[in-house]
């Protein structure tokens, strides 16, 4: 015996209650990335990242510039923003530090790899996740590379990495291995260790 099918509702026409209006629009830096670098926003402020190195501050309310740096760096990954610093890294592997206020740059620091995911910060340490399956921890203050755990990457993985993310001190982030991290790195010891749940 055939079950008898139910049949579908009628579709309606669905009238739309919301319209979209540009306010403001605005071009800064040349665009050589694959659409990895997206602009952070941080109450009424605007950070807009460009693969050429330019980093710009506008208003998102009016669209104004509030200021403009380049320090000639091949950006990457998305703008960090937080606890009053920006949070940038490069394709050769630099992450770099900037003032919210003025573009000012706070330092540069090395990583293994090129970074193509934006660092994370909770105002005490910042963790950057790099191509070559590694994730550094650096100072927020001062950029010192504080801890590096590492795991192997396949031999044919997807160019691109996790977004690593902190919460009450403890870092969480997967790798090209299937493994997903808990790094705690209030545990850590030496340059060469560090204590990691995966």
């Amino acid at each position: 015996m055939k079950k008898r099918l139910k049949k579908p509702s009628e579709l309606y026409k669905i009238e739309s209650t919301t319209s979209i209006e540009i306010k403001w629009k605005k071009k800064a830096g040349d665009y050589l990335s694959d659409g990895r670098i997206i602009p952070s926003i941080e109450g009424d402020v605007l950070y807009h990242g460009a693969s050429d190195g330019s980093i710009t501050s506008f208003s998102s309310v009016d669209g104004k510039e509030i200021w403009s740096n380049n320090l000639n760096h091949s950006i990457s990954g998305s703008i960090e923003s937080g606890f009053r610093n920006l949070f940038y890294g490069t394709l050769d592997g630099q992450v770099v530090s900037l003032n919210q206020k003025d573009g000012s740059l706070n330092w540069i620091s090395k990583v293994t790899s090129e970074v193509l995911a934006p660092p994370v910060t909770d105002g005490r340490i910042v963790a950057v996740q790099s191509a070559d399956g590694s994730i550094t921890g650096f100072n927020f203050r001062t950029g010192e590379q504080e801890w590096i755990h590492q795991v192997s990457v396949p031999n044919l993985s997807l160019r691109g990495t996790s977004i690593p993310f902190i919460s009450e001190g403890f870092i969480f982030t997967g790798f090209f291995n299937w493994e997903c991290c808990h790094v705690i790195p209030r545990f850590w010891c030496s340059k060469t260790g560090i204590t990691c749940v995966c």
